[in-house]
Order: C-alpha cells, then sequence, then structure tokens
C-alpha cells in the first residue's frame, strides 16, 4: 500500500465527523491513575489503600496484607492477590507460569465493573516478572527485544484508562542512581559513581502514562546530636508526607505541593490534582 501525501488528500465539503473528530467531554473526571514512588517503608501501601474501594491488590510485597488488614477492619473492602516474587522464580518456566497468573488477574480487575481501584504492589517486581517471562532473564537484553514488551505494558494501562471509572496506583520501589565515572587513562569507561540520588525503578514510561507523579516520605525524628532536617511546611516529626513530583493536570501550580499528615490520602491529592472535579465520585 502506497503512502498517502498530502497533495493525494482532496476533501469536498467533508465534516470533521466523518474524519474521525469528536465533541471533548466536560464530564467530571473519575478515576486518577497515579504512579508512586519512593525508599522503603515510607508509606506507600498504607496511602494506596486509602483510594475508593471496592480495592484489588495484585502483590508481591510480604507487608501489604498486614496493611491491607487494618483498612478491612476499618470497613474497606479489599482483595488480595498473592503474586510470587521475581526472585523465587528459577527458571522462564516458572516466571511464564507467574506471568500468566497475574495478567488474568490484572484483567480480572479491568473487566470486573465493581472494582473502583487497582493497586500494583510492587509494578517494579510486577515488570520484571513479565521480562523473566518474555526473556528469561533480567540482565543484558537487547534494547530492540524490548519493543514489543514495553508495548503490551502501555496497552495493559490503555486499558485501565478506558474503564475510565478505575483509579490504579502504581507502587514503585526506588534505586540508586548512577553517573558515569570519568574515563581511564587508556581511553576504556571508568567505574560508574552513585550520583547521591536515587530513581524510579522499573517500567520506564510509567511516569508518562499516569495522571500524577508522587514521591512518599516520612519525617524522622531528629537524633540527639544531630542537627535537625528541615521539614516542609506544615510537616512535623513522625509524619508520613507526599510530594507531587509530575502530573498532566494544573502543573504550574502543584508541582512541588506536599501532603502531610491527615491530608496524605488519595482524596487529598484528586482535591489538589483536580481542583473541579466533583469529590463524591472518589468517596
Amino acid at each position: 500500500m502506497a503512502i498517502l501525501r498530502p497533495t493525494d488528500v482532496k476533501l469536498i465539503n467533508q465534516s470533521l465527523a466523518s474524519l474521525g473528530f469528536t465533541e471533548v467531554s466536560l464530564a467530571s473526571r473519575r478515576a486518577l491513575l497515579v504512579c508512586s514512588q519512593a525508599l522503603e517503608k515510607r508509606g506507600k501501601t498504607h496511602w494506596a489503600m486509602t483510594a475508593p474501594d471496592p480495592i484489588a491488590i495484585i502483590s508481591s510485597d510480604t507487608g501489604t496484607e498486614e496493611i491491607a488488614a487494618k483498612f478491612k477492619r476499618d470497613g474497606k473492602q479489599v482483595m488480595l492477590f498473592r503474586s510470587v516474587p521475581t526472585k523465587e522464580l528459577n527458571n522462564q518456566d516458572a516466571a511464564l507460569k507467574e506471568w500468566d497468573r497475574s495478567l488474568r488477574a490484572w484483567m480480572g480487575v479491568v473487566e470486573n465493573k465493581s472494582i473502583r481501584t487497582l493497586v500494583i504492589d510492587t509494578h517494579t517486581e510486577f515488570w520484571a516478572n513479565m521480562r523473566l517471562a518474555r526473556f528469561g532473564k533480567l540482565e543484558q537484553v537487547p534494547p530492540k527485544k524490548y519493543d514489543e514488551v514495553n508495548r503490551d505494558m502501555r496497552d495493559m494501562v490503555k486499558m485501565i484508562k478506558e474503564r475510565q471509572d478505575l483509579n490504579a496506583v502504581f507502587i514503585h520501589k526506588y534505586k540508586k542512581e548512577y553517573v558515569a565515572g570519568p574515563a581511564k587513562a587508556d581511553g576504556t569507561k571508568g567505574m560508574d559513581n552513585w550520583s547521591g540520588n536515587y530513581e524510579r525503578a522499573g517500567f520506564g514510561d510509567m511516569g508518562f502514562l499516569c495522571d500524577v507523579v508522587i514521591e512518599h516520605e516520612f519525617a524522622y525524628p531528629t537524633k540527639p546530636g544531630k542537627r535537625a532536617i528541615r521539614l516542609p511546611e506544615g510537616i512535623s516529626e513522625k509524619d508520613f508526607y507526599l510530594r507531587v513530583m509530575d502530573t498532566r493536570y494544573e502543573m504550574q501550580a502543584i508541582v512541588g505541593e506536599v501532603l502531610g499528615g491527615e491530608q496524605c490520602n488519595f482524596l487529598e491529592l484528586v482535591n489538589l490534582a483536580l481542583p473541579d472535579a466533583d469529590l463524591s465520585n472518589w468517596m
């Protein structure tokens, strides 16, 4: 089939609708996709449980069930799917079987209209399982081979968006960020050095696909003899808090904003990101 060129196109009295244009809807948003990231024990899972229920969790993390049980006792409807951690999958066949289970769980939530929030705890592990099932290893995979697996992950997130009423929280671990060190005298590559910062571990496009990217933190008490760490305004020691790192909504107004203490919950993030939204949709 020949590639269509601009000079080949002759449109006479053809409406935009016939060309595929549709009127933009002003309907209130009913869902939010959140990319959550932090070091360990920063309140990521606890925060995710403040999202609207019924909540379905796909988890490979050992502490998830205990946190979910707390919210269950408080009256929330929570369902848990246990995913086998990648480090316990000894070979590609085991990874394929686990990927089949996990993919069916994901799609089951998307198709079940009673579920209001899907939590992946952690998506770092979910992504690792997907790659291990496809490649049989996690390292030294040629970049070209990632085309199909990247497309499949984007399609899976797109299916959540198409539900329009399904919130999602993709929890990610952090890893150390390394920068290239100086080249050696013989011109070969030098040893990479830790930059002192951390970066999200997992599927690289997740930040682009989600509506909001947040980072979780905990205000540790100052140790005797140590200089007090400067905390964000309104945050006290022993508070969990989050910081908005990126968003497709209200970007200039809310990037860098901090929610801590009693405000560190899903509804407050919705109110921050979507100030004109009907919050009753998230109750």
